[in-house]
């Protein structure tokens, strides 16, 4: 992707990465389950996701942050203090 972007002069500036503890993803995860009926969002379901999650971007990750790239953002709180942070970490 790098590269791509770069042949048409769109380098990545930043890669955002939310951080929200295991335990909040879980408890949204089941909300949403419970709010959109959806039978695949179940614990063990959920679990399974984030570990392979982890896995598959924990290298992707690591060759962001040696750019320089990354910027954590506090994923908990309301969505307008997320979204503050987030635009705070860009320079918007």
């Amino acid at each position: 992707m790098d590269e791509m972007l770069k042949k048409i002069g769109k380098p990545i500036n930043h890669v955002v990465y939310f951080d929200v503890p295991e335990k909040e993803l879980i408890v949204r995860l089941l909300s949403r389950s419970e709010k959109e009926g959806r039978s695949d969002d179940n614990l063990d379901t959920i679990k399974n996701r984030l570990q392979i999650f982890k896995e598959k971007t924990e290298e992707l990750i690591n060759f962001y942050q040696l750019r320089g790239l990354i910027r954590y953002v506090d994923g908990t709180g309301t969505e307008e203090d997320v979204r503050e942070r987030l635009f705070s970490s860009v320079g918007i």
